[in-house]
């Protein structure tokens, strides 16, 4: 934990805290199911309380160690991916493009066992297809071969 730990723990914690007051203005329950208010409020105490404790941990842990090379070239890979997938969603679909990234980060920027890396990639993506695309009816883009 680094000072910055305890800058973005607090600033998070201020965000969350203005959160759950800011849902205190919408209904917090209808007759029999939870109203808008619900999930923001708790979502707002519990980041708040999460915040909060990242911010105390980096108040008392030492300093962590400065970051080296690998880590610098894993996260560019990672960031550069992202824009790349970004940028291939009209051509060649959302879902293509997320696998593309997924292999990416699964394989080469954490080093996962293929089996492992393109099981977890094939679930992700199909948990995604089936509530947004199928579940929700959300509208992806789609590439040439249809999805």
């Amino acid at each position: 934990m680094t000072r910055a730990d305890t800058v973005i723990g607090a600033g998070l914690t201020i965000a969350f805290l203005a959160m759950a007051w800011a849902s205190t203005g919408l209904t917090y329950g209808a007759e029999f199911a939870p109203g808008p208010g619900f999930a923001p409020f708790w979502f707002g105490l519990v980041g708040a309380a999460l915040s909060a404790y990242v911010a105390a941990r980096g108040l008392t842990s030492p300093a962590a160690p400065a970051g080296s090379r690998s880590g610098v070239l894993r996260l560019a890979t990672a960031v550069g991916a992202l824009v790349l997938a970004m940028a291939a969603v009209p051509i060649v679909g959302f879902f293509v493009a997320l696998c593309a990234y997924l292999l990416v980060v699964t394989l080469g920027i954490e080093r996962l066992r293929p089996v492992i890396a393109v099981a977890s990639v094939g679930g992700t993506v199909l948990l995604i297809y089936v509530v947004f695309a199928s579940l929700l009816d959300v509208p992806f883009p789609k590439g040439p071969l249809g999805f």
